[in-house]
């Protein structure tokens, strides 16, 4: 999905959230749903042929974070609610990666079973993982799949649930931003066990300090830098405000201007549409 203004957003964001099943594609994997062009621009940026195909699927319950790990050929997701990370390759196709994909931090059973949801490199290689299970932002060795906390607590509070995650690279190298909703809290935000009475939108700097960013959202979701990390673009799923929020970031890291609202998908839900928006990512243009 594209979230590059000066392209119209709401059209190239939702371009593959329209999906019913399809036809047979020619490359040996069934071909899903269509494509939908609502402007021109788009072509510079997909080509007119591609095709949506279905590499694998029925074994998911709930499957989230998708991030390819160029030089290995390997595509790496979660399964929130079994608490898996699977591993997808041409070669090999579907293999367990790690499960369960939630750390132990000792601190209680993981009560709400469970495990990792949006995945990012690290800038040092590693996996960097939005952690239902643990309430924490987490790093694992690719290599040796040991899981590594990076953040868990905003003050003395423990974290919601963090949800999705994207790395800066060129302004704060590094710095993880990262949304924290209640959806992994067993009754979200009247579970017993939520310590914040917010959700909100952090930044982790790389000498491990945790900023909040933003608490005005009800659920912040998927979060994306542009291409010269000076907006910020967080998705808000919450069913009667299906909006994009954009925030222009300041030399800092912090918040210069915002929220503003960058695009919103309140007709296709007035519509009868189903889908909220949730995580995206950014061409290079």
């Amino acid at each position: 999905m594209i979230n590059n203004p000066p392209f119209k957003p709401l059209q190239t964001f939702l371009l593959l959230c329209l999906a019913w099943p399809g036809i047979s594609a020619a490359g040996g994997y069934p071909e899903i749903g269509e494509v939908h062009r609502f402007e021109g621009e788009l072509d510079r940026l997909l080509d007119s042929g591609a095709v949506i195909e279905k590499l694998t699927g029925n074994e998911f319950t709930w499957s989230e974070g998708p991030v390819w790990i160029s030089g290995r050929n390997e595509l790496l997701f979660s399964d929130v609610p079994e608490n898996t990370i699977w591993k997808w390759s041409e070669e090999s196709g579907l293999e367990t990666f790690l499960k369960p994909s939630a750390m132990d931090d000792g601190r209680e059973p993981n009560p709400s079973g469970q495990g990792s949801n949006g995945l990012m490199r690290s800038l040092q290689g590693g996996l960097l993982a939005a952690d239902h299970g643990s309430r924490s932002l987490i790093e694992i060795d690719l290599a040796t799949k040991k899981q590594t906390a990076r953040a868990a607590e905003y003050g003395d509070k423990r974290f919601n649930s963090p949800n999705d995650l994207v790395v800066s690279r060129k302004r704060w190298p590094g710095a993880v931003f990262f949304t924290d909703p209640p959806y992994g809290l067993k009754g979200q935000e009247g579970s017993p066990l939520r310590e914040l009475d917010f959700n909100g939108v952090y930044r982790l700097d790389a000498d491990g300090s945790v900023t909040l960013l933003d608490d005005s959202m009800e659920r912040p979701n998927g979060i994306a830098l542009s291409p010269d990390e000076k907006v910020m673009y967080v998705a808000n799923s919450e069913g009667d405000n299906t909006i994009w929020n954009a925030f222009d970031l300041a030399e800092d890291g912090s918040i210069a201007r915002g929220p503003r609202l960058f695009a919103s998908a309140q007709d296709f839900a007035r519509q009868g549409k189903k889908g909220l928006p949730d995580g995206m990512a950014v061409d290079v243009e």
